[in-house]
């Protein structure tokens, strides 16, 4: 098995040899890529410009009554034969110009550079990401293509009562099911999965993927997790459930929280909404009492668990912890593992983490809104080592915290 300093000093070799010169070959590409985004940002900047002095003449014209921009709404008026005509249709020519320069021009260079910016990236991991995953051992990238999502709606309800459908041959790697027995999500009806990767590391086979898991319904989208979940056998025997957690962050534990806020916008929405007094109160009355049954529900269906005291004060301060068993769970919570948690909290930047212990497995998510796992990025140069240096930590972040449960097992701690 390789040492951390040995791996790093093939990587950094194996970075000078094969990498540099392919990502140098493609900076080529990376600059007319870059060049076209600029290109389309000044064109739509430009159109924005037009736009705004195009409103802003129209209108100090009509103040003003006596310039080019006078001259033509009297002709329109002369040739309608209808004032309420010609001012309609240059309201609406005043609307349409307005909402093309503030909405229009905004959203089409968003998703224009987004497309490009993927279609970059996917390209650069193609044809680079094999050479560099060589250097970690057997372990390959699984690309995710988008799901597909059906909703079904009861009428005259906000419930959703619908199945997520996946895209054909992209089951996720990671299965829903897996989430719902870590105990460390809530409910959601919508998943999109990002880069995953599969492999075996020192003899323990791990699985990690880049998610997003959202409740959506017609009163809006409830954010879930996004970021990257690592799932990995343990070799310690587990038969109770642990969770640590971030302090503030929602688990199957206190997931009543969400119904709360489902409840909550649904009587808020009907408030608000164009119907009598009375109707507004029997829908109040009848959304609230479904989400109460349903949070009693939730809440008696949650596993009961006692919280730990851990001496660590710096992870205390900021996590949580909670054992069905006390005893099985400080003997899965040693300090050497909540060091190398920390450390994984710390190489993704996340502000939010959260682990669970689960029928002999080890599920962790870290919380974090960064896209991981890129190798470059279309508006800086390839030949700057930072995003690959990124990569590398990531990687080798997870891959210390697979290799502590085999080194634990080699010492029989």
């Amino acid at each position: 098995m390789k040492s951390y300093i040995e791996r790093t000093l093939e990587f950094h070799e194996l970075y000078k040899t094969e990498i540099l010169p392919a990502f140098r070959a493609y900076e080529v590409y990376r600059k007319n890529a870059e060049s076209r985004l600029k290109s389309f940002k000044y064109g739509m900047l430009a159109v924005c410009i037009f736009c705004t002095f195009l409103v802003i003449a129209i209108l100090a014209g009509l103040l003003e009554g006596n310039n080019f921009i006078t001259r033509i709404f009297e002709q329109l008026l002369y040739a309608s034969n209808d004032n309420f005509a010609g001012i309609f249709i240059l309201t609406l020519v005043i609307i349409g110009t307005a909402v093309i320069s503030a909405l229009w021009v905004p959203t089409a260079y968003y998703y224009y550079a987004k497309k490009q910016r993927k279609a970059f990236s996917l390209t650069l991991k193609h044809d680079c990401l094999d050479k560099i995953l060589k250097v970690f051992g057997d372990i390959k990238w699984v690309q995710q293509t988008p799901l597909e999502f059906s909703y079904n709606y009861a009428e005259n309800s906000d419930a959703f009562s619908g199945d997520i459908n996946y895209a054909e041959n992209n089951t996720p790697l990671i299965s829903d099911e897996d989430l719902e027995k870590s105990g460390l999500f809530t409910f959601y009806n919508y998943r999109a999965d990002d880069d995953s990767f599969e492999g075996t590391y020192n003899g323990v086979t791990f699985k990690i993927t880049e998610t997003d898991l959202q409740h959506r319904s017609r009163n809006g989208a409830i954010d879930v997790f996004k970021g990257v979940i690592i799932s990995f056998n343990s070799n310690k025997k587990i038969t109770n459930r642990t969770i640590i957690s971030t302090k503030g962050d929602i688990t199957k534990q206190n997931e009543w929280i969400i119904h709360l806020l489902i409840l909550l916008t649904a009587c808020l929405k009907t408030i608000t909404a164009d119907i009598s007094f009375w109707s507004k109160a029997f829908f109040i009355i009848v959304f609230g009492g479904i989400y109460l049954l349903l949070i009693k529900k939730s809440r008696e269906n949650t596993e009961k668990f006692d919280e730990m005291k851990l001496e660590d004060s710096r992870f205390s301060r900021k996590f949580n912890a909670f054992s069905s068993d006390q005893v099985e769970g400080r003997y899965l919570l040693t300090t050497a593992f909540i060091e190398r948690f920390q450390n994984l909290n710390t190489a993704f930047g996340a502000k939010r983490a959260k682990c669970s212990f689960f029928k002999n497995n080890i599920m962790i998510a870290i919380q974090t809104k960064k896209n991981l796992f890129e190798l470059g990025s279309l508006d800086k140069t390839l030949e700057d080592p930072d995003s690959i240096n990124d990569f590398y930590n990531e990687i080798s972040s997870i891959l210390k915290m697979v290799d502590y449960f085999k080194l634990d097992e080699k010492t029989g701690l």
